[in-house]
């Protein structure tokens, strides 16, 4: 649960937190593929770091998450945010892919088993819960295996006398 806004501080404060894996809400329209934070077939999982915190506005804070297993190779991180009462929003994606809106404040990055994500400089907006999601990458792998050939050379048995 996000912290409140506090009225003595010299700037406002602006409360975030982040949800446990468990309660990532399903992706919006627009992402296709499911997100997964648990997906026990390949041994894995996430853990977020910090739950909550407060930060003034115009202030930096740094939200980390490190996939626990051995198949980290076969997915791709995410980083979404959902405001108060809002709709889940896509924020960042492993290789520099940011939503709409997010590039200018947000720097997400991706090293070894951990992603972060870091705030420049925090605002109201940015006020609600921040998700940390994993989607396989395996349906890429597989679709491209299963699609046929551009061309095919015609290579039947043949016999010249």
């Amino acid at each position: 649960m996000p912290v409140q806004l506090g009225e003595s501080s010299p700037a406002p404060l602006v409360p975030l937190s982040s949800a446990p894996p468990a309660q990532l809400p399903p992706l919006q329209p627009g992402h296709t593929q499911g997100t997964s934070l648990l997906h026990s077939d390949l041994g894995v999982a996430l853990e977020q770091q910090p739950r909550e915190v407060t930060v003034q506005e115009g202030g930096e804070v740094t939200f980390e998450c490190s996939m626990k297993g051995e198949a980290r190779s076969f997915f791709y991180m995410y980083w979404y945010h959902q405001g108060p009462g809002g709709s889940l929003k896509f924020i960042y994606r492993e290789g520099d892919i940011y939503g709409e809106d997010f590039q200018k404040n947000f720097v997400g990055s991706v090293e070894g088993s951990s992603t972060t994500l870091q705030i420049l400089a925090a605002k109201q907006g940015d006020a609600g819960t921040y998700y940390c999601g994993a989607r396989t990458t395996l349906e890429l792998l597989c679709s491209r295996v299963n699609q046929k050939p551009t061309y095919v050379e015609d290579r039947s048995p043949s016999i010249s006398f």
